[in-house]
């Protein structure tokens, strides 16, 4: 297993959705995206096709990607949302 830093994402909104892109066919679909985070912190939306979390404030978030470095697929990624005590 490798891990290596892969860059960050921000957010206006203090939240993140998971999602294939060919999802969204208009800007409103923003708001539906968001949804499932004003009434709890994570949730599926777009009838299960995406998943959104809240992130707890707006900011620059750092996203780390471990793959395998024989094939270079990627088997998950973290977006750090606060910094652990060491």
């Amino acid at each position: 297993m490798a891990r290596v830093n892969i860059g960050t994402i921000g957010t206006d909104s203090g939240a993140f959705t998971i999602i294939d892109p060919s999802v969204f066919v208009c800007d409103i679909q923003r708001d539906e995206a968001c949804a499932p985070t004003l009434d709890t912190i994570f949730g599926p939306c777009f009838d299960g096709a995406g998943f959104s979390f809240a992130t707890g404030s707006d900011g620059s978030y750092n996203i780390s990607a471990a793959f395998d470095p024989d094939n270079g697929r990627i088997y998950s990624i973290t977006i750090q949302l606060i910094e652990l005590p060491k």
